[in-house]
């Protein structure tokens, strides 16, 4: 018994996870089939590149899963549901999601004219020369 969401039978019913059509449930934790998933609260449709996603980290090595590349959508949905999960478990919001929110914001638009830690090393610098 764990928290691992179940990806490759329907939570609900047992059947084997059919490609296309399927639900995840944070609440229930893991997939549910075409069948199942119109009945059940809280769902939200997943796509079948998520749902491969999500069983490939659930038997991967992380050095295997840091060489992923994986296209930004599918990552985005991957990311959204993991991030829904770990909320419902702990039965709050993370704060340190707006937190990577940032720092991811500000990789992919890089650094201002000079990034903070470039600043620290300035005022530091500055510092030591005016104590000399």
């Amino acid at each position: 018994m764990g928290f691992r969401p179940e990806l490759t039978r329907c939570i609900e019913c047992g059947a084997e996870i059919e490609p296309t059509g399927n639900a995840f449930s944070p609440v229930a934790g893991g997939v549910l089939g075409p069948e199942c998933a119109h009945a059940a609260l809280g769902t939200v449709r997943i796509s079948p590149g998520a749902l491969k996603i999500l069983r490939h980290l659930q038997r991967s090595e992380l050095a295997e899963v840091l060489r992923l590349s994986i296209p930004r959508a599918m990552h985005r949905e991957a990311e959204r549901l993991l991030h829904e999960t770990v909320s419902t478990i702990l039965e709050r919001e993370l704060r340190t999601r707006d937190f990577l929110d940032e720092v991811n914001t500000r990789k992919a638009v890089g650094p201002g004219p000079m990034a903070p830690s470039q600043r620290c090393r300035r005022r530091s610098t500055r510092r030591a020369q005016i104590r000399r």
